[in-house]
């Protein structure tokens, strides 16, 4: 893959996802495994990070191979879309998010905090940072975007999109 194609590609990606007000960061894996781009919820929640990985149960081989592009949700409820690429023999992450397709209610946020141990003191937290997140209604139009991202990318050969 060409990598100048290859940037300029992504900048145009970074410029339309930023006009949908969803944050991207393009760095090397595993830069963003340890930096947590969740704006710094697992540390104002549970100040730590440790307990609660980011990217947990994605083996990032699978997840940097191929033309593979990805929508996950963390173990909060926020949603990513992940574009991987490989500069010089590193495996490199374009990373949207987080973001949701709908605002939780006050009793997800109390279930959510049972079911990560999360302390209830931390539901006000939570509903605000929620309520600071973009909200995209149909992941169907990310989708068609990455598929038409891939097509430049790939020329023209298939890429598949996971969730």
């Amino acid at each position: 893959m060409n990598v100048l194609l290859m940037n300029s590609l992504l900048t145009l990606t970074a410029a339309f996802l930023s006009g949908l007000n969803l944050q991207t960061i393009f760095l090397p894996l595993q830069e963003i495994l340890d930096n947590y781009p969740d704006l710094g919820l697992r540390r104002r929640v549970l100040q730590t990070d440790a307990d609660f990985p980011f990217l947990e149960g994605l083996d990032t081989e699978e997840l940097c191979s191929g033309r593979t592009f990805w929508f996950f949700i963390d173990r909060f409820g926020c949603h990513y879309l992940a574009v991987p690429a490989m500069q010089e023999g590193v495996p490199f992450l374009f990373l949207s998010g987080p973001y949701l397709t709908q605002v939780p209610e006050v009793q997800n946020i109390q279930a959510l905090c049972r079911r990560q141990n999360i302390p209830l003191q931390s539901q006000t937290l939570l509903f605000q940072y929620f309520s600071t997140l973009p909200q995209i209604g149909s992941e169907s139009m990310l989708e068609s975007y990455l598929r038409a991202l891939g097509q430049q990318l790939y020329q023209g050969q298939p890429v598949s999109i996971r969730y």
